[in-house]
């Protein structure tokens, strides 16, 4: 019995990169299956500070909003800081903060050097009602004789 002549391949679909490894960006020359490749990648950015869903005190100085930090990490400068879609004022160097306009919810991105970005969205609230927060939280925590408030089990 005669082996099948081979077949030729369908023609690639539209939009597929058809090159040589000399040609592709670095990240994509060389290819690691499975583990390998999540070891081998480098850290990305994150946000560390205000964690995603974190719920901040508005303050103000001389009738003016105090900015808010930033902490990330794994970033390449320059950094470049989004708050709702909008960028934020130049930083100074070494520092990192955002402006809120005011009481609400902010999504804040910071997108680095090389692209990577992270974004948290945090509740921004004025004084007042962060008081209230508290003190709602705290009529129904249980409170020990000595004042620390007591672990709420399931």
């Amino acid at each position: 019995m005669l082996p099948t002549p081979p077949v030729a391949l369908p023609r690639a679909p539209d939009g597929v990169l058809v090159t040589t490894s000399a040609k592709l960006p670095p990240p994509l020359r060389h290819f690691q299956p499975g583990d390998r490749a999540v070891a081998a990648a480098p850290a990305r950015l994150h946000i560390l500070f205000p964690p995603d869903g974190a719920r901040i005190e508005l303050r103000a100085t001389d009738n003016k909003l105090d900015p808010v930090p930033l902490k990330v990490t794994a970033a390449v400068v320059p950094l470049t800081v989004l708050v709702n879609g909008v960028p934020a004022r130049d930083q100074p160097r070494g520092s990192l903060f955002f402006q809120p306009a005011g009481p609400g919810f902010a999504r804040v991105t910071v997108i680095d050097a090389s692209g990577a970005a992270d974004s948290v969205v945090v509740r921004v609230e004025d004084a007042a009602s962060a008081r209230s927060t508290v003190q709602a939280a705290a009529a129904t925590c249980p409170v020990t004789p000595c004042g620390h408030p007591q672990p709420i089990l399931p």
